[in-house]
């Protein structure tokens, strides 16, 4: 109890509580709930260890690919189109617009400087096709999938075929031609600025297509932003330095996207050492409402770790509020001791959440003591709405 003791006495050397302000320059903003009235009024609350791990992650925001993908007719199929490889070995995938389509045509593939074209079996290491792929949730609905023989090279290469059609809806079906240029040195960046964002946020996303020692000037590049709802919006490019390019926008949805995410997606090609590459990627974050925020962190009874958190909220919602307990350990590092988290349903307006440690804390750790990590959830987002993550000593709290 000696450890507690010191937490404890740092603590009540104070003779007045006071509170800790946060957010108070964020305003939060109401959305339109459907589910918010019929989420559960019962207050919940548990506190768990966190076994002494130093808490914070990198989140990845920047996705790389050495992929693209076109759609084709099966009118165009039979012009035969173009696909474009940097390296020999490449893996096409073809599928179907409409998954449902019975119609499944089979396909030829030449490379442009050699009039012969061999089926896309031949002209593959491996191969397999729609009835070997059927149980693979990672190939679903794929007609062919094909690593591509070295002796085909790269380059230009023209996909075509001449399948029979069993009725004329066939002749209008659609695919999507899908490339991955597994060999290829070259790739393309899309990273974003951070990961998540909530209304009235500017995103900022970095695009590069380059190897592993420089950057491509590109011929041609778009943007799209991609709403949870599938929504797409075209995004100006323009070039933030030399061969580096940049798009932006300001996120101002009011429609909640109860936990799915957004995306934006790049197209790019240019031309080089005679060869044109093509690459796609494209990069998810979240984007939130702040439907609430925690303006203030008091501590109501140093002697028994319990605190009071004052939220301001502008959709009435069940909350989540969870913080952790962080100790100094022998090197002066900022350990998680403990964790909790207390939910409740929160009306509109001022409102505040209740939460407390458990007194009996793992030995080892010496003052400061700090809390932080503080995350509030609105479960009607599915999102969090507001987060602190900075540590605050528990002296500041009172």
């Amino acid at each position: 109890m000696r450890l507690s003791s010191l937490i404890f006495l740092s603590v009540t050397t104070f003779s007045q509580a006071q509170a800790f302000s946060l957010a108070n320059d964020i305003a939060v903003k109401p959305y339109n709930c459907t589910i918010c009235e019929s989420l559960s009024r019962e207050p919940l609350s548990l506190t768990w260890a966190t076994k002494n791990r130093i808490m914070g992650h990198d989140t990845l925001r920047k996705q790389t690919s050495r992929k693209y993908q076109v759609k084709a007719s099966f009118q165009e199929l039979r012009q035969g189109i173009a696909i474009y490889s940097e390296a020999p070995g490449a893996i096409v995938r073809i599928t179907p617009v409409n998954p449902a389509q019975k119609f499944k045509p089979e396909f030829r593939i030449r490379n442009a400087t050699n009039k012969k074209s061999l089926s896309l079996k031949e002209a593959s290491s491996q191969f397999l096709q729609s009835a070997a792929l059927q149980d693979s949730p990672l190939t679903e609905n794929t007609l062919a999938f094909a690593e591509l023989k070295p002796e085909l090279d790269s380059g230009k290469l023209i996909l075509s075929s001449s399948s029979p059609i069993a009725e004329p809806s066939d002749e209008r079906s659609d695919y999507i031609v899908q490339l991955y240029d597994k060999n290829s040195l070259a790739y393309l960046s899309i990273e974003t600025d951070k990961t998540n964002y909530q209304y009235g946020d500017e995103l900022r996303a970095k695009i590069v297509l380059r190897d592993d020692k420089l950057n491509y000037p590109l011929e041609n590049i778009s943007a799209t932003l991609i709403d949870s709802a599938g929504k797409r919006t075209a995004l100006t490019v323009t070039e933030l330095s030399a061969n580096t390019f940049q798009t932006k926008t300001t996120l101002a949805s009011n429609r909640n996207d109860k936990g799915e995410n957004w995306y934006i997606e790049v197209y790019a090609s240019t031309v080089s050492d005679n060869k044109t590459i093509y690459r796609q990627a494209h990069s998810s974050f979240s984007y939130r409402i702040p439907s609430a925020a925690i303006r203030e962190i008091k501590m109501v009874k140093p002697d028994s770790l319990e605190f009071k958190a004052n939220i301001e909220v502008a959709t009435g919602s069940r909350y989540a509020l969870q913080a952790v307990l962080f100790g100094t350990d022998s090197k002066g590092e900022l350990r998680a001791i403990q964790t909790v988290q207390s939910a409740t349903w929160l009306a509109t307006g001022e409102n505040s959440i209740d939460f407390s440690f458990d007194k009996t804390l793992n030995a080892g750790f010496q003052a400061p003591y700090y809390l932080g990590y503080l995350h509030l959830t609105d479960y009607g987002q599915n999102r969090p709405v507001f987060e602190y993550d900075s540590p605050i000593e528990l002296s500041k709290l009172g």
